[in-house]
């Protein structure tokens, strides 16, 4: 006998007569006759289009019959090291060579307010059992539909933790800007776009030789940064503070930097086409810093308007524009302030996947 006149019978087979008033306690998808607790974990794995990828690049070598990564043996099916996963960050130019800077990059997010949620979220209708079913079905995504869905989509992350409310994950750091974006596009569908049920994250970049306390610390600081954005008004939560990522020193909501990735691409093929030189983008950082202080008053800062127009004027190529849409996009980069003010994840972004590493 149990609470509230319920009780409990572990039967092998249903008895006829009690079906109606029964519940049958199945597993989510077959684990054998025990109960299970998931433990969430994927380990990126060398591909046989890794090693062909090495070898055009004589980035690995061959002895007798094996290769070698520096002094290590490798063959495919192994566990990828973390530079490894770093050279995945490279894309292929038009000649089939990687190009691109083999950076880490670490992916940390939560749930916002998980404490309100559970304490006023269900009114006056808290139970057990609602409790209980909201603080399985959360840890599910993360520690169940998440990790099938990298397994499936993103070999490349190496899930370090997910499960309750967070996650920690490492991998080529282009991978995890898509990824962000993605994820968070799933979370909403599976709180069925709750608009209080929102999460944070923070993203870091490093050379894959740094330490891996200083990379979860990197990440973690910009996970708080994130938890300390507040959306202004007109955003999807418009006064809300959190449900936002963090990227480049960039604190954005999530539509925003959906809006910047597709800025950075649109700046990163523009690269490519040579319609704009490398400093002129990289000096968009500066006019970004100096827009921002003149706007918080420092008047003397509003000179990097006057400049920023003459060095479009100067640099860009117009031969090189294919239509009036590009053109209008390209120049009208100087007169969009809310794009400016956040220009550094774009362009940081661009500039990162143009580089050659040496």
């Amino acid at each position: 006998e149990l609470l509230f006149g319920y009780h409990l019978s572990l039967e092998e087979h249903c008895p006829e007569k009690a079906a109606a008033t029964m519940v049958d306690l199945v597993a989510i998808r077959q684990r054998g006759r025990c109960a299970y607790q998931p433990i969430a974990a994927h380990l990126p794995k060398i591909s046989d289009k890794d090693m062909e990828l090495w070898k055009f690049c004589d980035e690995i070598k061959q002895v007798d019959d094996k290769w070698y990564s520096g002094d290590d043996a490798i063959k495919a099916g192994d566990p990828k090291t973390f530079e490894m996963l770093a050279r995945s960050a490279r894309r292929l130019d038009k000649d089939g060579n990687p190009v691109g800077r083999s950076f880490l990059g670490a992916f940390k997010a939560d749930v916002d307010n998980l404490g309100l949620i559970f304490s006023t979220g269900m009114h006056n209708r808290l139970s057990l059992s609602r409790f209980a079913s909201l603080s399985r079905m959360l840890n599910h995504f993360f520690s169940e539909e998440l990790v099938r869905w990298i397994e499936t989509d993103w070999p490349n992350l190496y899930v370090i933790f997910a499960g309750g409310d967070d996650l920690f994950l490492l991998g080529p750091w282009s991978d995890l800007v898509t990824f962000a974006a993605e994820f968070n596009q799933r979370f909403r569908a599976w709180v069925a776009e709750r608009p209080d049920i929102t999460i944070s994250a923070g993203i870091s970049v490093h050379h894959p030789g740094v330490p891996v306390h200083a990379i979860a610390a990197a990440a973690e600081d910009a996970l708080e940064e994130s938890k300390g954005h507040s959306a202004d008004k007109g955003e999807e939560s418009s006064g809300q503070s959190k449900n936002a990522v963090t990227m480049f020193g960039v604190t954005c909501s999530w539509s925003e930097f959906s809006t910047l990735k597709e800025q950075g691409d649109k700046i990163l093929g523009w690269l490519d086409e040579q319609i704009i030189p490398r400093a002129l983008a990289s000096r968009l950082l500066n006019y970004s810093a100096m827009l921002r202080e003149f706007e918080a008053g420092k008047i003397e800062k509003g000179i990097c308007l006057s400049h920023m127009r003459y060095d479009f004027a100067r640099n860009v190529n117009e031969k090189k524009l294919p239509d009036d849409t590009v053109r209008a996009e390209v120049l009208g980069l100087q007169l969009n302030r809310p794009l400016l003010r956040n220009i550094r994840l774009p362009v940081s972004y661009a500039l990162y996947r143009t580089r050659y590493d040496h």
